[in-house]
């Protein structure tokens, strides 16, 4: 068995796809370029991290949108990643730590700053839980109503808000 793109190229064969007509209609040709769908701060650390100190000259395939980019050049210059220097963008020792961490640079900071803090352990559950999906929405799908009636319940005045 291939895969449709191969099937019947370089030999006889059969492509079996396992979702219905519809959804193959529903599909994009192509998937959107890692460039367009990614944390341009995280990208951008990475350029300079290589070298790269003017990413706004470079040639892309696909350019991304320049609001996007400026917006991430201001986060790590926010964060204290990055520094401008005449028009070039420079990493600092700051940005150096962040690009050791596989988390985007705003992640990485809290953890940078949180251990400083000593609260090192609360920020590791706070960003644990925000780099899965959510675990509380798997299985309500289709139960709208036992969910409203658990809020009901929840719902007692006066107490901390819940619902």
């Amino acid at each position: 068995m291939q895969r449709a793109g191969r099937a019947g190229r370089d030999g006889p064969g059969k492509c079996y796809r396992l979702y219905s007509i519809e959804c193959f209609q529903k599909l994009q040709p192509s998937s959107v370029p890692e460039i367009l769908r990614s944390n341009l701060a995280t990208v951008l650390l990475e350029m300079l991290a290589v070298g790269l100190r003017r990413p706004r000259k470079l040639k892309l395939i696909q350019q991304p949108d320049m609001d996007s980019l400026a917006a991430a050049e201001h986060e790590l210059l926010g964060l204290g990643a990055a520094v401008l220097d005449g028009k070039e963008l420079m990493l600092t020792p700051v940005g150096r730590i962040l690009c050791k961490f596989p988390l985007t640079p705003d992640q990485a900071r809290v953890l940078m700053i949180s251990n400083e803090l000593s609260c090192l352990e609360e920020a590791l559950t706070i960003i644990a839980a925000m780099s899965c999906e959510t675990v509380f929405d798997q299985e309500s799908r289709g139960k709208a109503e036992d969910i409203e009636q658990a809020r009901t319940r929840l719902n007692v005045k006066p107490s901390f808000e819940l619902t």
